[in-house]
This record gives structure tokens, sequence and C-alpha cells, in this order.
């Protein structure tokens, strides 16, 4: 009996699972007909060139030209596991990291900034572990990058207060 390993949504290497497991997520659409899937040590291909799987090459693939799955889902519906994870995956936080970046610029400085910053680090790296939903992963990205400029601003501005007035009580003595 063959032992499979497949390439997840996330990039990371999963198996070994039996022809049952892999039939298993493909009837779930954890895997795709266009999954890159490894039997017994070989090259790794799309899924739909192991009959054994019952993988249709007409099912319709999830992702990109490079095979790999996106977790993206209707609002109310379940929200998609990574085949070797327990639990759902935790929604992302995207919007609300790029909301805070940004605001870092307009408003609030470095109130907003850094945890804007801190935020993005510890969901990046929540998606890269495949614990949290993917799909929110630019607008994460972003908003920490924002949250990192508005820190450095944020500072620079205190610092240039700072050097100002004490520039000023040392011009009154």
């Amino acid at each position: 009996m063959a032992n499979y390993k497949f390439i997840g949504g996330d990039g990371k290497e999963y198996g070994p699972y039996s022809a049952e497991q892999m039939r298993q997520f493909l009837s779930e659409n954890r895997l795709v007909a266009n999954s890159q899937v490894s039997a017994d040590g070989g090259p790794f291909q799309p899924a739909s060139t192991f009959p054994e799987l019952g993988s249709s090459p007409a099912q319709p693939p999830m992702g990109g030209p490079t095979g790999q799955q996106t977790y993206q889902t209707m609002p109310g519906s379940p929200q998609p596991q990574y085949p070797g994870t327990t639990g759902q995956l935790k929604p992302d936080r995207g919007t609300l990291i790029l909301v805070l970046g940004i605001l870092s610029f307009i408003a609030c400085g470095i109130f907003t900034a850094i945890p804007a910053w801190i935020m993005g680090h510890n969901d990046l790296k929540e998606i890269d572990a495949g614990r949290m939903n993917p799909a929110g992963r630019s607008n994460t990205n972003a908003g920490r990058i924002c949250g990192m400029i508005g820190t450095i601003l944020g500072g620079v501005l205190i610092l240039g207060f700072g050097v100002l007035f004490g520039c000023a009580i040392i011009a009154e003595a």
C-alpha cells in the first residue's frame, strides 16, 4: 500500500497518508486535482495523475497556476482546515491590522503603529504555521509594514520635539 505526501496551500509538505485518507481530503476539497502529490517518495505531480486517488481532472482547481490551494470562504460557511492540523483555522485580522497601520499615518501615530506592527508579526507567524486563514495575508503584511513605518516616523517625531524642547530650555537659561 502506497504512502502519499502532498504540498498544502501553505507550501508545507504533509504526510504520509494512505490512499483512503487522500481520497477523503479530495472529497472535502482539502486537495484538488492540481494539488502536488508524491507517492512513496517519488516526484511531486498533480493529484489527477494518481487514478487510485479518484481525483478527476475535471475538478475545478483552487488557487493559481502554482497548484497551491487558496482558502477563502463565504460569510457564514465553515472555515477550511489544513490537512494534518486539528480544529479550524483562526479568522484573519488583516483588515484590522491594515486600518491600524494607516491610522498611524493619519492621526494616531505610535498608538496604532506599534499594535499594527506587533499584531501583524504575530498573525503572519500564525498564517505560516497553518493555524490562521491565509486569505488576509496581504492586508496583514501591508498593515505590519505601515505599522513599522509609523513607529519609525513617530520615534523620529518624538525625538525631534525632544531636541526642540531641550534647545528651548537651554535658550531660556
